[in-house]
């Protein structure tokens, strides 16, 4: 390992498109195609051990304008990745002959233009250095052509091989899967999933010198062969690649596990079957696992991190997955002690049959935190145990912290969810408006509020830039400019930046995002109980604690409240939680304002909450009365008893082949797509509910509503089988039964097709979608309104009032002046191009990657882009005369003048050009304006 590492941060590795590995190795394309270290190993024990073997791993360390990253080309993630056009999906397939031959033709005629191009330039060039770097780029253009050329004449005689025929993203997938490939020269194998991006499928190849060693340490030795379940050893050995934020030392000799308990009882419920038909049923029976993926920590061992002040760490191990609640185990343990022993002597048996003393317990947890339990052999549970003990002593006794629990970064407020918004029975508009009031003022805020006097505030609209600025925006540079030239408002650039910002706000409100009274609390079941469990005081699975609905939580006062989760489809997802003071609670947990304790024993709130569980899922808890008052009217309004999920999973245990995984993993790669389909399915619904409810009389409302909630039910419970349908595959066709219940006539109106005679020659069954699907979906569909909570929100969001009139300041009057004499329009021009590119390759990057604003691999591109740029423009000397001009340049492209050829350029990149001079010549392009300070 490298002496000054940083351990901490991650690695980046090549991610490459599935088809493009394919032409790069397979077809041997490699020397003529680009690929990005876009992918990431993130700071976790997966990293940690490859780091230990610095050889083979070979990390490099790279600086790019003070910038470290570590590289590495020890493993590849590989992306397997459907494309979506227009919200239809087209599935991705490998090029065939005349696509590739296609594509390498336009590709030489680019080099050839480029090479052309650059040849005309040199003739245009006066400095040697100049002349010299443009003559290396056309050296690289006449290589890339030849190869090119190569590769193409190779094709036209190979033209039947295998190689050049097309495969489908099955077949290219297996391929990959069970074929080493190279890449520079090394051979690469199957690896591993991304701990990430499971569903999405996204897999990592591993250098073969590797493969053993780690593949090894993945699976901690133990024996996989003969017919297992492979779906969920792929989601269990990627637990250690999980992205953790720091480490705890644990020593497994004071870690108690105990067996997990099980609450059994009755409720009326909708349930689900494989028949995917919603049946009611009054005795519901329910079997909560009270404990599921949770446990508990003394808080010596918290206090040991410098985390005694957090309630909650997330642990992560071989096949270890754990929640763990700050506890006083140790004083209650102390409290507890039977008169007749003496502590330091006591002995507590744990769910293996070993007896560690109980001074020594530390931790505590159940067997459904030890995902390697399903892999022993029955009646071979401690010996796996004990295997599993000596796996992490060998690994130094370190577990990973995946995550601790945080307050809101928005203060006392939360964003909503649009379903959480659409599934509120809201008929008046005024609710909407109430429920609005702090977006609709802050949007307003944020348009300048006039004062007595006639001017403006501007001051919360520069708080807004300076809250939220980062390297990918111009707020800060903007914000600066503010405080030295007020005036800077009222220029043509600033207003429409801030008008597109602000419509990117509202945007953003449109779509259901309504700051409330609210946040995300960390949930605990009955940890009291569990306590009891390790002393043999809980043989009966009844509550010694919270009764009912009953919680504990720091974060609010004693009373009714609602809460929520995602994902929430339905009306029936809300749950009612009455808050209340507990001695033994407060006795012996440590809890922040951000976890809170329920009851599982005899309590539904698991099956209401859409399959939760105690592994670090978090429910949205509204302080906000106004729209608790709402939540508790929907529920009074109509019955929306639980829906569960009674399909059972069909076990299809297979021997653990790459082939094999390459079938489990394609069918997991649908989940992700499904998912998002179900959850706007859901809402349509919920959407034809409310309009058939609110809207025109009908002639038989009830009818209809009753077959729009069994859809919903349906769906509610497709949800939950997508979510886990990479660890666990269930004998239904979700696409089938996603296309029946879009095929539904319910809800829906006759369509009369007419031919040119008038004559009806076609009667269907159609509906456009409600007018919020164009903010929460990227379908390109006609729209219309519904009498729904979203389309009223979007309604009254775009009634706010514009700002009032400021007349236009010219930009060119807030800049000093100054001598132009000596600005180098050669580097002028070499910035514009600099900056031209950039934005190109923003777009890009924007086009290309998948709709998730987060997508980890997106924001890493896109950072490299603002570094790469920055390295290039910070290295420059740029005259004070220069930055004038470019400024003045800029003026003019806002202030309507006649420029020249030059400023035509700017279009699109005045603001990026700007801000990129402002990174990094900051002094320099601040002297180009007025300072009123």
């Amino acid at each position: 390992m490298k002496k000054n590492l940083d351990i901490t941060k991650g690695c980046y590795i090549p991610s490459i498109e599935a088809e493009e590995i394919y032409d790069m190795s397979v077809r041997g394309l490699e020397n003529i195609m680009k690929y990005e270290y876009s992918g990431q190993i993130p700071y976790s024990l997966e990293l940690i051990k490859l780091r230990s073997y610095s050889r083979l791993f070979g990390e490099k360390e790279i600086t790019k304008n003070n910038k470290i990253k570590y590289l590495s080309d020890a493993l590849i993630n590989i992306r397997f990745k459907n494309k979506v056009k227009n919200g239809q999906e087209i599935t991705s397939n490998v090029r065939g002959y005349d696509n590739l031959m296609t594509r390498l033709r336009n590709q030489f005629r680019a080099t050839n233009k480029a090479k052309r191009e650059n040849l005309k330039l040199i003739q245009s060039l006066k400095n040697k250095r100049e002349i010299e770097k443009v003559k290396k780029q056309v050296s690289y253009l006449e290589n890339k052509a030849r190869l090119i050329l190569e590769h193409i004449n190779k094709a036209i005689v190979n033209k039947d091989n295998e190689i050049y025929k097309s495969k489908k993203a099955p077949e290219l997938r297996k391929y990959l899967y069970v074929n080493p490939f190279t890449f520079k020269g090394r051979e690469y194998v199957f690896y591993k999933r991304t701990a990430s991006k499971s569903r999405q499928s996204n897999t990592l190849f591993i250098l073969k010198e590797l493969h053993e060693k780690m593949k090894e340490w993945s699976h901690m030795g133990l024996d996989l062969s003969g017919k297992i379940d492979v779906g969920s050893l792929l989601a269990y050995e990627s637990l250690v690649s999980s992205s953790i934020e720091s480490t705890i030392e644990i020593d497994t000799k004071k870690i108690l596990i105990i067996d997990d308990k099980f609450s059994v009882f009755k409720r009326p419920a909708i349930e689900v079957g494989s028949e995917l038909t919603a049946t009611p049923n009054k005795e519901s029976k329910i079997e909560n696992n009270i404990w599921d993926g949770q446990g508990l920590v003394d808080i010596s061992l918290m206090e040991s991190i410098g985390k005694g002040d957090k309630g909650m760490i997330l642990t992560r191990q071989h096949f270890w997955k754990s929640c763990l609640f700050n506890t006083n185990i140790q004083q209650f343990l102390r409290d507890n002690c039977p008169e007749d022993i003496e502590y330091s002597e006591w002995k507590i048996p744990d769910a293996f049959g070993n007896t560690p003393y109980a001074k020594d317990i530390l931790v505590i947890s159940t067997s459904s935190s030890c995902k390697f339990m399903k892999y022993a052999a029955k009646g071979k549970e401690k010996e796996a145990y004990s295997n599993w003990c000596k796996r992490v002593k060998k690994d130094k006794n370190i577990f990973g912290i995946c995550k601790h629990e945080k307050p809101s970064k928005h203060g006392d407020y939360s964003f909503s969810s649009y379903q959480m918004i659409n599934t509120l029975d809201i008929e008046d508009v005024s609710e909407i408006e109430e429920l609005a009031k702090f977006e609709v003022e802050y949007i307003k805020s944020l348009q300048g509020i006039e004062t007595e006097n006639g001017s403006y505030d501007e001051g919360p609209f520069i708080k807004y830039l300076e809250e939220k600025k980062d390297i990918s925006n111009a707020y800060e540079m903007l914000a600066e400019l503010y405080k030295i030239t007020p005036e800077i408002v009222r220029t043509k650039m600033f207003r429409d930046y801030r008008k597109k910002q602000i419509s990117n706000y509202r945007t953003k409100v449109k779509g259901g995002k309504l700051r409330l009274q609210a946040d995300y609390l960390t949930v605990v079941s009955n940890p009291y109980e569990m306590l009891l469990a390790v002393i043999g005081q809980f043989n009966e699975v009844k509550t010694h604690t919270l009764e009912g609905n009953q919680v504990y939580t720091p974060f609010a006062s004693t009373g009714e409240y609602y809460v929520a989760r995602n994902p929430h489809n339905a009306m029936h997802n809300w749950f009612k939680v009455d808050v209340v003071e507990n001695n033994l609670m407060s006795k012996y947990f440590n809890f922040t304002p951000n976890i809170i304790a329920i009851s599982s024993i005899d309590n539904e709130a698991m099956d209401r909450l859409n399959g939760m569980d105690m592994d670090s899922d978090t429910i949205l808890f509204f302080k906000c009365k106004y729209i608790n008052s709402i939540i508790e009217k929907t529920l009074a309004n109509r019955n929306y008893p639980i829906i569960r999920n009674t399909i059972k999973s069909t076990p299809n245990p297979v021997e653990l082949t790459n082939s094999n995984i390459s079938d489990v993993d394609e069918r997991t790669a649908k989940s992700q797509r499904w998912i998002g389909q179900i959850t706007n399915a859901a809402q349509y619904q919920v959407s034809l509910l409310w309009d058939i409810q609110n809207g025109k009389e009908k002639v038989d409302k009830k009818t209809i509503i009753s077959e729009i909630l069994d859809n919903l039910a349906v769906l509610v419970v497709l949800s939950n089988v997508a979510i886990d349908y990479a660890k666990k595959a269930v004998p239904i066709e979700i696409d089938e039964a996603l296309r029946l219940i879009r095929k539904s006539e319910v809800g829906k109106e006759i369509v009369e097709v007419k031919n040119k005679k008038g004559k009806i020659v076609e009667k269907s069954y159609a509906r456009k979608k409600p007018n919020f699907w164009k903010y929460v979906t990227s379908s390109d569909t006609e729209t219309e309104n519904y009498n729904c909570p979203m389309d009223k929100l979007i309604s009254h969001i775009n009634s706010i009032e514009k700002a009032g009139y400021r007349k236009n300041v010219s930009i060119n009057s807030l800049i000093t002046k100054g001598e132009m004499k000596g600005s180098d329009d050669k580097q002028i021009q070499d910035i514009i191009s600099a900056i031209q590119k950039f934005n190109y390759d923003i777009k890009t990057i924007n086009a290309t990657e998948d709709e998730c604003k987060e997508n980890q691999e997106r924001l890493i591109r896109l950072e490299d882009a603002y570094i790469s740029l920055d390295a290039k423009i910070s290295k420059k000397v740029i005259r004070q005369s220069t930055m004038r001009k470019i400024v003045e340049m800029v003026a003019k492209t806002y202030d309507k003048q006649k420029g020249n050829a030059k400023t035509d350029k700017l279009s699109g990149i005045t603001i990026h050009l700007l801000n990129t001079l402002y990174r990094n010549h900051k002094e320099t392009f601040l002297n180009v304006f007025k300072n009123d300070r």
